[in-house]
């Protein structure tokens, strides 16, 4: 016997595609077997799953956010990044067993996309934890979550204010800002004994000059002297940056 959905389920799931609605009820949603199984296996509590072989094909219509009707959908408890979170964080950013980890700021990232994809390199690169600014993308958008491809599962995301954090940190790590007119990536040198702290700045405008002010280091990626490209997506260059910083 199918699974019949209520109207209260149905407006309950279909509203926590905004982000107000997934933070006042703290849920968010999943799509796919993959993204399911990856839920199971870490430690997000899931709240109800809905198959394609219990509910059928128009139920699950009604609450997929797919073009394509997939075979499973899950509504998970997101996490909550208390005080007491933040106050944590900034004793791993500065004691001594944490050196030479490198963490990742991301300031006002705006494209779920690459919010995602930055995420799952972060797991490959074993970014200890990625910090956004407040008005950085919601962790919890749809495209954020299919584009981590299960790493928004096992890489802790905190939301802060930078420039407070900043200046708690800046004299403990070291702050290393990507920008278009810095040392370059591959000749600068790094510090040995504290913490590396990559900052990743908004994907038009970059660095906000407030946080710019308390960057002790700034590199950027060369380009060919040949090349006409303003910049690189915000994605691409953290996966360069992670890349040469990880060996």
């Amino acid at each position: 016997m199918k699974r019949v959905l209520s109207n209260k389920e149905i407006k309950l799931i279909r509203s926590l595609s905004q982000k107000k609605y997934r933070k006042e009820y703290g849920l968010f949603v999943v799509e796919g077997e993959k993204m399911l199984e990856e839920a199971r296996k870490s430690n997000f509590q899931i709240v109800d799953i809905f198959s394609l072989t219990d509910i059928g094909e128009a139920s699950m219509k009604k609450i997929s956010s797919y073009t394509t009707v997939p075979p499973c959908l899950a509504v998970i408890k997101s996490k909550d990044i208390d005080n007491k979170s933040i106050s944590k964080l900034k004793e791993e950013l500065i004691s001594p067993k944490h050196k030479l980890s490198n963490y990742l700021v991301l300031d006002n990232i705006s494209d779920p996309g690459n919010l995602g994809t930055i995420i799952r390199l972060a797991d490959w690169f074993g970014v200890q934890a990625i910090i956004c600014s407040e008005n950085t993308v919601d962790i919890y958008n749809s495209k954020t979550i299919q584009a981590s491809m299960g790493s928004v599962f096992r890489v802790d995301v905190y939301y802060t204010n930078l420039h407070s954090l900043f200046t708690d940190i800046a004299d403990k790590c070291e702050l290393i800002g990507t920008v278009l007119d810095g040392e370059s990536l591959y000749e600068s040198k790094y510090s040995s004994d504290k913490s590396r702290i990559i900052v990743i700045g908004n994907e038009s405008k970059g660095i906000s000059s407030a946080l710019k002010s308390l960057i002790n280091k700034f590199v950027t990626i060369p380009k060919s002297p040949d090349s006409q490209c303003e910049s690189l997506n915000a994605a691409i260059a953290t996966s360069i940056v992670l890349s040469e910083l990880s060996r």
